[in-house]
């Protein structure tokens, strides 16, 4: 394998021989930046932007492993093996001279070694304001990939579903969102990543002030017995990376969930753990969860 240094002098090289192509001005996860338009090779390690690419129909020349999101095959034949956001694959990477990296939660962390190869952006979705934030980058990178009207008529649909749902949840009562970890219990409030289900979609929380961490509030059985929901919203944390782990159904089947209205009345909902735990901040991914929202509270 070459050595990194002798990577990166490669990839001046390739940089300095390219001609600048036009830019535009995006929102990025660390603010406004300018970045080249129509990048002949994008190279991206955030999830999120693959799900959202992969909506616009935006191929890739370059795969990260293990992405455990069988709907996403925006790809290439044969593409290029770039490594994961905790092993980039260098050596591969810089033979492909990247217009542009896009990176985002876990892979942030690759901001300064990637930096040195081609411009880098971090568009992951932070923060409570998950819808605006999903459909400022669903107009950015339609903006760099030109495919802008693509993401308007995007954005159009994911505003008619978001209202389809929020009609669909009115007047059903309480929910509670449980997150399963092998045989470990949380669970998230209107403050948390995935507090934009209370705000936006207009679910009412069977407890209020959870506290916001990245990882949710961890309860017990006996916490879901007290609050006993009128619906229960279920995360697969384990299924959505592929650990083999006990499945949210096994960790659930306990005589306390049991007791409580959403069980007793067939309300406990289980979310396709990959849309909604690894790309619930991503068009695709939250699409999916509010069509099993809809179908969930409208049954």
């Amino acid at each position: 394998m070459l050595k990194f240094k002798k990577l990166m002098a490669l990839s001046l090289v390739m940089l300095s021989t390219s001609v600048m192509a036009d830019e535009v001005s995006i929102r990025t996860a660390k603010g406004d930046v300018m970045v080249p338009a129509e990048p002949k090779t994008l190279v991206v390690y955030d999830l999120l932007s693959l799900d959202t690419l992969d909506a616009l129909g935006v191929q890739l020349k370059g795969k990260p492993v293990k992405t455990y999101l069988d709907y996403i095959d925006n790809f290439v034949k044969n593409p290029v093996p770039i490594g994961a956001s905790s092993a980039p694959n260098y050596e591969a990477v810089v033979k492909m001279n990247p217009d542009l990296f896009i990176i985002g939660g876990g892979s942030s962390k690759l901001m300064e070694p990637l930096s040195n190869i081609a411009p880098t952006i971090d568009m992951f979705v932070r923060g409570h304001d998950h819808v605006d934030q999903m459909l400022a980058r669903l107009e950015d990178l339609g903006k760099i990939t030109g495919t802008e009207t693509k993401a308007a008529e995007l954005e159009v649909a994911f505003l008619e579903r978001l209202e389809e749902a929020k009609k669909a949840v009115v007047g059903k009562g309480k929910t509670l969102i449980v997150l399963t970890n092998g045989g470990k219990l949380s669970t998230y409030g209107a403050t948390s990543r995935f507090g934009w289900l209370f705000t936006d979609v207009g679910l009412e929380e069977s407890v209020k002030g959870v506290d916001e961490k990245t990882h949710g509030k961890s309860i017990s059985y006996e916490f879901i017995a007290q609050a006993n929901p009128d619906y229960i919203l279920v995360i697969d944390r384990s299924a959505a990376i592929g650990r083999k782990s006990e499945a949210a159904a096994v960790t659930l089947d306990n005589p306390l969930v049991d007791g409580t209205k959403a069980a007793k009345n067939g309300k406990v909902i289980f979310l396709s753990p990959g849309p909604a735990y690894t790309t619930g901040g991503a068009y695709q991914g939250m699409m999916i969860m509010l069509e099993e929202i809809i179908q969930g509270y409208r049954s």
